[in-house]
């Protein structure tokens, strides 16, 4: 009973909008990732690592991965539908610049959408990515831009965000094992064209070993969201267990919900 009066204290509409941010959350993290592991799996050098088919989000005969070394160009190419083993439907090309791998010390990659979509969900914008580290470590202190970034739902709906965060890679000897701790802030406008931002109140952390299992938001760390017109939102993702519930506090008042239901 206690619960069911704070959902209604929360209003539907502030628990959408988390649910929103966390889905434009999702896609491009998830970009991070299949990008990633494109440029890992062609990676032949002494510091590459052994992807598990079962562990790879791009095991499937239906994806494309070109790399041009002579112009440092990797291309993800989905064509005109494949179908994930994460169970999503991509299109569209994955198109990454890089200097040097990312876990060499100033090495920057950029990563461009070229009409992407995921189950119909257009995804566009510029991500570019700098390792800050002075030497090889397994842990990668990185810059993370993200320009132009939107999502559009097949109703013409949009909604965009910018921003530029620090990122930490905890490289592992086992890829599953990798984890990404994200600080920073987030600009941009919903889907009704209001704007809203976002700080990062206490590091968000992203595990792979949770992403094989579908679950692409934050994990860990706590966030806090402003938007014109409605009060403000806090996030609390967990404890670090993988699953996709949050804790959203409106005016003092908390719900749980499922950030992927």
């Amino acid at each position: 009973a206690c619960e069911q009066e704070n959902v209604e204290e929360v209003a539907q509409e502030d628990i959408e909008a988390v649910e929103v941010d966390a889905a434009l959350e999702a896609d491009f993290e998830a970009v991070d990732d299949i990008s990633f592991e494109a440029l890992e799996v062609t990676d032949n050098s002494r510091f590459g690592r052994t992807y598990n088919a079962s562990n790879r989000l791009l095991n499937t005969p239906c994806v494309t991965i070109t790399n041009d070394s002579i112009n440092k160009v990797l291309t993800i190419d989905f064509g005109t539908g494949c179908l994930g083993p994460d169970g999503k439907t991509r299109s569209g090309q994955i198109v990454i610049d890089y200097t040097r791998r990312l876990y060499w010390p100033g090495a920057t990659l950029s990563i461009d959408l070229v009409n992407y979509a995921v189950d119909s969900t257009q995804i566009d914008g510029t991500k570019t990515f700098t390792n800050l580290a002075q030497n090889f470590q397994d842990t990668i202190m990185m810059n993370v831009t993200l320009v132009g970034g939107s999502v559009t739902l097949p109703s013409g709906a949009s909604a965009t965000r910018d921003y530029t965060r620090t990122r930490t890679w905890l490289r592992t000897l086992n890829p599953v094992n990798d984890e990404f701790w994200v600080e920073g802030s987030i600009s941009g406008t919903r889907f009704n064209g209001n704007s809203y931002s976002v700080d990062i109140t206490e590091m968000l952390v992203f595990k792979r070993q949770c992403r094989l299992q579908g679950i692409y938001v934050p994990v860990d760390g706590s966030k806090f969201i402003q938007r014109s017109g409605r009060p403000d939102v806090t996030v609390d993702y967990g404890d670090g267990t993988c699953d996709s519930f949050a804790d959203i506090t409106v005016n003092g008042n908390t719900v749980t919900v499922d950030l992927q239901d």
